[in-house]
């Protein structure tokens, strides 16, 4: 019987085998076109594992996982487990269900086949970490834009964490960030003659002291 460690090494491995298959100059032009649409929706390894690392978790609701969170033998002593790629946090090893965060990136397409892809696993805290950089960014471009709300604590938040909360401050007033000072400041008439005479004589006495 297939254990899920050895269907997720199947797995990982045929993507490796596809991409030979782009890469063999020998093979007929059509091969190499129908193994590179094939390898553009197929999961990577990191996603299979992480796929592998869910249903240990949760589990399948039918049978025993289907992938593993490793391509070693449950028995061996050097199973290695989906880690984060930043801090190397072991995410199977966190207390509950697992907290992690996928950043990725597929710059490929007909025009550019050889583009760069990029995927990152990350625990919650350096996922955290990630995506309040892009929040500052998101608020810095639109800094003087009285239109959206700042701060804005719901950057790519697809599913808030707490369920039923109907709170709606669409109708808000909405903090301006331009003029907001405007009448609050009065300027005496006399602003530019205040504190003359002490200053006169500060630098007179100054020029008599040199000169003496």
């Amino acid at each position: 019987m297939t254990m899920p460690h050895e269907r997720t090494l199947s797995v990982i491995q045929a993507r490796e085998l596809l991409i030979e298959l782009t890469k063999n100059l020998d093979l007929p032009k059509e091969v190499r076109k129908h193994a590179r649409r094939v390898l553009r929706h197929y999961p990577s390894p990191r996603q299979v594992v992480v796929e592998g690392l869910i249903e240990e978790r949760y589990g399948r609701g039918i049978g025993e996982p289907f992938f593993s969170s490793t391509t070693e033998s449950p028995l061996s002593k050097d199973t290695q487990a989906a880690q984060c790629d930043v801090c190397d946090k072991n995410l199977s090893s966190e207390g509950g269900a697992p907290r992690f965060g996928l950043l990725q990136a597929n710059w490929r397409d007909q025009s550019q086949p050889t583009g760069e892809q990029y995927e990152v696993c990350l625990c919650e805290y350096c996922f955290g970490d990630m995506l309040l950089y892009g929040r500052q960014q998101w608020e810095r471009q639109r800094m003087f834009d009285e239109a959206v709300t700042i701060p804005n604590y719901d950057f790519g938040l697809v599913k808030a964490s707490v369920e039923g909360d109907s709170s709606d401050d669409s109708d808000a007033v909405r903090p301006k960030r331009t003029g907001f000072m405007a009448d609050q400041i009065r300027i005496p008439a006399d602003f530019d003659e205040m504190g003359r005479e002490e200053i006169e004589q500060t630098f007179t006495q100054g020029d008599r002291e040199d000169k003496t």
